[in-house]
């Protein structure tokens, strides 16, 4: 028997706000019978046929932390250009070191610049 299929369903957001890519991962893991691992910020809790599902295995990244009141105004946009740069690096390490190789990888992310 060969190996069995994976995808990677990435979440650049609330995972349990993201009903759309929940049902994507369930679709992928019932209909085409892959392993699918989730990359996706914490939040909202998914729905249970995800949580319980054996072949959906969830990732939760750590969200960017908020900017703190009293911080200088002068730091404010440094540190908005230098979260997707540490984004990037988080992604990238989720996606080559923790999960296994996938065969498909489906992203949704926000609305962005």
């Amino acid at each position: 028997m060969g190996r069995r299929g994976r995808a990677c369903v990435v979440v650049l957001g609330d995972l349990g706000c993201s009903p759309r890519m929940q049902y994507h991962a369930f679709s992928l893991s019932r209909q085409m019978s892959l392993q699918v691992d989730i990359v996706a910020y914490g939040g909202s809790k998914p729905r249970d046929s995800i949580l319980k599902h054996p072949s959906i295995h969830i990732h939760t990244m750590t969200q960017w932390p908020t900017a703190p009141r009293g911080l200088l105004k002068l730091l404010q946009p440094m540190l908005l250009l230098l979260k997707p740069f540490i984004q990037f690096f988080v992604l990238l390490w989720f996606l080559c070191v923790k999960i296994s190789s996938p065969d498909i990888v489906k992203v949704q992310n926000p609305p962005s610049v």
